[in-house]
């Protein structure tokens, strides 16, 4: 067994901060990974300095590792370990899910309505809400196109570069703000610029999803005693991921952005700092998924990736082969489309400075997101409810 190998890709999936995997011997023997040494190192790398962990490891479309240590929520928070089942803000891991959700979407809509001849290089501008103003790059046949925003390289980024900080201030992820993000424009890629150097990140691609899938449920058909608004787009999205992509895996517990005081939730926390309470991540409905937010479990999330990845459940082979072609959803990836060496990342990061500390850097509560998939048809997952130890940080911005 190349066991160095794969104790590298334990410590690198270790890094919340969802690095590049690098190593040695890379990951050739397959049939050498075991899940017990990715986990044990997983553990040795985070035991002790972090408040609490999740994880999760598949291995051929099977659990086969996952488990939590220390705290969802302290003993001054109420006392709440750490577990598998444990339900962790996801930050921007969610735009993973949301990738998920569109692919299943665009298989729906094709084999319910097939003359919607819907495609992931179709242009997004007949899906806006009716009256937006559409800006240059959006309006028209050659426009943004679902797969642009799924892959960041709509020109998005581009365009947030080149505004002022008085037009920045109209930019948002909300209803406003995505409808000013649509009215502004975005700048396409120039001739003889190649897709992949002209990838920018920015979170309007994806949250620009919470109104487009909804907008192609009410075309279906689906929304029959309302239509897509302001009011309606968020609760639409939500109702849609629940009962098209979550149910249909078998996770029957509503999966939004709300903290439940009640259930299993992790709050974030300063590691080190001399605040030990916890804050609470809650987002309402209409600002709820597609860029960040939701609220999953590491179990939940290897049961996702396990369904969209090794079954037909939830997508067929073009949604798989899509996915797995062009990264969707996961951003960072090596070799994306080579089943044999693909590595494909999504790391989150969501941090909150508590009152007052401003003045001290070290002083954040964090929640801290990774999902990877990895050679030999394994993924995983890893929710880190605060900021790191110092060793860890360093290592994390290495």
């Amino acid at each position: 067994m190349k066991r160095f190998s794969w104790i590298l890709t334990a410590l690198v999936l270790a890094l919340a901060a969802c690095g590049t995997p690098k190593g040695p011997g890379g990951l050739t023997n397959h049939a050498a990974f075991d899940p017990a040494v990715m986990e044990q190192e997983l553990r040795a790398t985070y035991e002790g300095k972090v408040v609490g962990f999740a994880y999760a490891i598949n291995h051929k479309g099977q659990l086969a590792r996952s488990g939590g240590w220390g705290y969802a929520r302290r003993p001054a928070d109420g006392d709440l370990p750490m577990t598998d089942g444990t339900r962790v803000h996801l930050a921007s891991v969610s735009k993973m899910v949301n990738a998920v959700y569109f692919l299943r979407t665009l298989r729906l809509a094709r084999a319910w309505f097939p003359q919607m001849q819907l495609g992931l290089d179709d242009a997004v501008w007949p899906w806006l809400p009716d009256g937006w103003v559409q800006g240059l790059g959006f309006a028209g046949s050659d426009g943004v196109t679902f797969r642009e925003l799924l892959m960041h390289t709509s020109g998005l980024r581009q365009m947030w570069d080149a505004m002022s900080e008085a037009d920045r201030k109209n930019w948002g992820n909300d209803w406003d703000g995505l409808a000013f993000v649509v009215a502004n424009g975005a700048l396409p890629i120039p001739d003889g610029q190649d897709v992949e150097s002209y990838r920018a990140y920015k979170n309007a691609n994806h949250a620009l999803f919470r109104i487009l899938i909804p907008r192609i449920y009410e075309r279906m058909g689906l929304m029959v005693f309302t239509k897509v608004n302001r009011a309606t787009a968020g609760g639409a999205y939500l109702s849609f991921l629940n009962s098209f992509v979550m149910k249909t895996v078998g996770i029957d517990r509503r999966v939004d952005c709300r903290y439940d005081r009640s259930g299993n939730y992790a709050l974030y926390y300063d590691l080190d700092g001399p605040r030990t309470q916890g804050l609470v991540f809650d987002r309402e409905d209409a600002g709820c998924g597609g860029h960040a937010g939701l609220y999953m479990s590491a179990l939940e999330l290897a049961r996702l990736l396990a369904y969209a990845r090794h079954s037909d459940e939830l997508l067929g082979e073009p949604e798989r082969v899509a996915m797995h072609a062009y990264a969707l959803g996961w951003y960072d990836r090596e070799n994306a489309g080579d089943e044999a060496s693909a590595r494909l990342r999504k790391g989150g990061l969501w941090r909150t400075y508590y009152e007052g500390k401003q003045n001290n850097p070290g002083a954040l509560a964090e929640t801290r997101t990774c999902v990877i998939a990895l050679p030999g048809k394994v993924e995983a997952v890893l929710l880190i409810n605060s900021s790191l130890a110092p060793a860890r940080r360093r290592r994390a911005a290495a």
